[in-house]
């Protein structure tokens, strides 16, 4: 797996590279959002994000995201237990550090932004019922994955340097393949 991600790495820094032309100015910028969450095509929730990071003369961009996310899956039932019901809750924390190119419309007040990255996801899952024979259980664990996310995004720039859009990512598990995905409105402030 770490050769894999060195790989890509590689990859999008020897693209960069080739492309390279000189680097004038660089703008700073903050993206900030919410979106809706779907796990493994099966369980809904929600995600907050906050994504700092820069944008070259050239186009391209570097940013690090991290995204906390919760999930529930309603009621689920075991054999031999059928008196106790299981809300399991999966709380994400993911972190993501994305290189993309940015497509802007001649005005520049749109943009279309694909890009990609490698990305590190933590899931803590509790396991706590309610029930009239036992009064609460309790349990708490968690998992760790790799891999890489792929992301689409649209922008409306303002002149003030304030821009509202859309994105939408697929994370994909080096040890599950696709584990989940986001879509939802975005914000971004550009330091001019």
């Amino acid at each position: 797996m770490r050769n894999y991600l060195f790989c890509t790495l590689a990859l999008f820094v020897a693209i960069h590279a080739s492309g390279q032309e000189t680097v004038g100015k660089i703008v700073p910028f903050l993206k900030t959002g919410g979106s809706y969450l779907n796990e493994e095509f099966m369980i809904d929730g929600s995600a907050l994000f906050a994504e700092p990071g820069i944008r070259l003369s050239n186009g391209y961009f570097f940013s690090l995201q991290f995204q906390l996310g919760e999930t529930v899956n309603d009621i689920a039932q075991f054999p031999g237990m059928e008196s106790i019901d299981f809300n399991f809750i999966y709380t994400w924390k993911m972190l993501t550090l994305f290189i993309g190119y940015e497509l802007t419309s001649k005005n520049n007040r749109h943009s279309f932004a694909p890009r990609m990255g490698p990305c590190y996801a933590r899931q803590d899952i509790t396991y706590p019922s309610e029930s009239e024979v036992y009064p609460l259980i309790l349990v708490k664990s968690y998992s760790e994955f790799i891999g890489i996310n792929l992301a689409l995004e649209y922008l409306y720039n303002f002149r003030n340097g304030i821009s509202l859009g859309v994105q939408t990512s697929g994370y994909l598990a080096y040890q599950y393949g696709p584990l989940f995905f986001t879509a939802g409105p975005v914000l971004c402030f550009r330091l001019k």
